[in-house]
C-alpha cells in the first residue's frame, strides 16, 4: 500500500471535517422519509449506504488532495447515510407487529452499538500497524458486500418474501393488515404533523438523548486525555465496553417493554415515558455526580452508569414514531432526527466554549450542561409525548398504485393448496314493473310528455333500451 501523508490540519479545518457529515445527515432526513415512500424503503436504504461505502473509497485520495473536497464527500456520505433511521421505521412498519416492535426495533438499533464497539479498538490498530487510508478502504468494501447480502435478502413487504410461510405471513398481516398495496404517493399532513404535541415531545426528547450522547461518548475520548492523559490505544479499548454493555441491555430493555404491552400491565404510553423520562432523570443525576467529583476513577464509575442507561431511552424513542403513525413514520423520524442532529453541531461549539483550558474543572461545566439538557427532555416528554395514534393519522389521503404484492401473496397460498373461493355470480335484475297508476292514464308509452294535455294522471314513459320506467 503506498504511504500516505498524515494531514498537519489545524483546529478549525478538522471541526469542519467533522461537522461536514451531520450538516450533509440533518439536511438529507425529512427528504429520506419522504423517498421512503415512493421508491421504497427496502431500495432506498440499499442503494444510500452502498453509495456511502463507495465514497470511503475515495477519502483517502481527496484528503490529501484538498480538505475542501474532503469536506464536500463527507456532506454526500452525511446525506446518504440519512437514510438509515428513516428507512428502517418504514420497513418495520410493513413488518413488525404491533407487540413485537419493541424487541425487534432494539435488535436493529444494536447492531450500531456493536459495529461502534468493533470499529473503534480496530480502526486504532490499523491504523498504527497498516496506516489510517486502510480504515476507510476497509469499511468501504465492507458496506459493497453488505449491499449485496441486503439486496438478495430483505424485501420490501411480507407478501414480496419467497421464503416466508403461508402461516407467517397470515400471522403478520392479521397483526398488521395485508400489504396489498404499497403507498407510492402519501400524501403526509405536514400541517398537523409539524403542530403535533406528542411528535415535537419525540423530537426534543430526540435532541437531549443525542446531547448526552454526544457528550458522554464523542466527548469521552477528549475528556481521558485532558484529565488522565489516556494514550488514543486506550481510549478505543475502553470505549468499546460501553458498547457492548449497551447493546446487551437494550435486549433487554425491548422485550421488557413488549412483555408489559403483551400483559397490558401499562400502556404503551406509560412504558414510553417510563423509559425515556426514568432513564434522562437517572442519566441527569450520574452526570451531574461526576462534575462534582474530583477522583477520576469516580468520575469514570458515574459516567458508565450513566451510559448504561441510554438503551432504555433509544428504545422507546425509536419505536414511538411507529406509534404515532404507521404510515407517516418515515417522514417523523426524518423531522426528529433532523432535530437530534442539531445537537451534534451545537454540542461541540458549547464544549469549545466551556473548555478553554481543557482541566477538570472546565469539563464539570460540560456535565452540568449535559444534565440539565436531560432534566428538560424528560420534563418535555412527560408533559407532551403519547402512545397513541393520532387522529390525522388514521385515514390518510393517498394515490395508489396497485402492486404485485398482493397477487404474489395468493400465487403462494395457490402453490400451497389455498386456492381461494370464487364468489357466486349475482342473481338477474327482475324486469321492471309498469305502475298501476300508469294504466289508468291516456294508455299511451310512445308519446312525449308534451303530446298529453291531461295533469290528473301519470303517464308512464318506457326506456326501452335500458328498461327504466320513469313517471311523470
Amino acid at each position: 500500500m503506498p504511504q500516505v501523508r498524515d494531514m498537519d490540519w489545524g483546529a478549525g479545518t478538522r471541526q469542519a471535517v467533522a461537522a461536514a457529515f451531520l450538516c450533509g445527515y440533518a439536511g438529507a432526513q425529512v427528504a429520506c422519509g419522504w423517498l421512503a415512500g415512493r421508491v421504497g424503503a427496502h431500495r432506498l436504504l440499499g442503494l444510500g449506504l452502498a453509495s456511502s461505502g463507495l465514497l470511503a473509497l475515495f477519502t483517502p485520495a481527496l484528503a490529501c488532495m484538498h480538505p475542501c473536497l474532503l469536506v464536500a464527500l463527507r456532506v454526500c456520505q452525511g446525506a446518504l447515510q440519512g437514510v438509515l433511521h428513516p428507512c428502517m421505521n418504514a420497513l418495520w412498519s410493513r413488518w413488525a407487529p404491533p407487540l413485537e416492535r419493541n424487541r425487534l426495533m432494539a435488535l436493529a438499533l444494536s447492531g450500531s452499538y456493536v459495529g461502534s464497539m468493533v470499529a473503534l479498538p480496530l480502526s486504532a490498530l490499523v491504523a498504527r500497524y497498516i496506516g489510517w487510508p486502510a480504515i476507510f478502504y476497509a469499511f468501504g468494501l465492507t458496506g459493497l458486500l453488505w449491499f449485496g447480502a441486503w439486496w438478495w435478502v430483505v424485501k420490501e413487504c411480507p407478501e414480496r418474501d419467497p421464503s416466508i410461510s403461508v402461516e407467517e405471513l397470515k400471522y403478520i398481516q392479521s397483526a398488521i393488515g395485508p400489504q396489498d398495496k404499497i403507498y407510492k404517493a402519501v400524501l403526509h399532513p405536514w400541517r398537523k404533523i409539524l403542530t403535533s404535541a406528542p411528535v415535537w415531545a419525540v423530537a426534543i426528547a430526540h435532541f437531549a438523548e443525542a446531547w448526552g450522547s454526544h457528550t458522554l461518548l464523542k466527548q469521552l475520548p477528549s475528556f481521558l486525555g485532558d484529565t488522565l492523559n489516556y494514550n488514543e490505544q486506550q481510549v478505543g479499548a475502553m470505549l468499546s465496553l460501553p458498547f457492548f454493555f449497551m447493546a446487551v441491555i437494550l435486549q433487554g430493555a425491548g422485550y421488557l417493554a413488549d412483555c408489559l404491552q403483551s400483559k397490558e400491565v401499562v400502556t404503551a404510553t406509560k412504558v414510553r415515558k417510563l423509559y425515556v423520562c426514568g432513564s434522562f432523570v437517572v442519566e441527569s443525576l450520574f452526570v451531574m455526580t461526576a462534575g462534582v467529583l474530583d477522583t477520576p476513577a469516580q468520575v469514570l464509575i458515574c459516567l458508565a452508569f450513566a451510559i448504561s442507561l441510554q438503551p432504555f431511552g433509544a428504545a422507546a424513542l425509536s419505536v414511538n414514531h411507529l406509534d404515532l403513525a404507521p404510515k407517516h413514520s418515515a417522514v417523523l423520524v426524518g423531522v426528529s432526527q433532523t432535530v437530534g442532529s442539531l445537537a451534534g453541531l451545537i454540542g461541540p461549539v458549547v464544549t469549545g466554549l466551556l473548555v478553554q483550558n481543557r482541566s477538570a474543572s472546565e469539563w464539570r461545566s460540560v456535565f452540568r450542561t449535559a444534565s440539565a439538557v436531560y432534566l428538560v427532555g424528560a420534563a418535555v416528554f412527560g408533559a407532551l409525548g403519547s402512545a397513541e395514534r393520532q387522529a390525522w393519522a388514521e385515514d390518510p389521503p393517498v394515490v395508489q398504485r396497485e402492486n404485485d404484492c398482493n397477487r404474489q401473496a395468493q400465487g403462494r397460498q395457490q402453490r400451497t393448496g389455498a386456492k381461494k373461493a370464487t364468489p357466486p355470480p349475482p342473481p338477474p335484475t327482475p324486469p321492471p314493473a309498469v305502475s298501476p297508476a300508469g294504466r289508468q292514464g291516456c294508455g299511451r308509452t310512445d308519446h312525449r310528455k308534451k303530446d298529453c294535455n291531461r295533469s290528473d294522471h301519470g303517464c308512464v314513459v318506457l326506456d326501452l333500451r335500458n328498461l327504466h320506467t320513469l313517471t311523470i
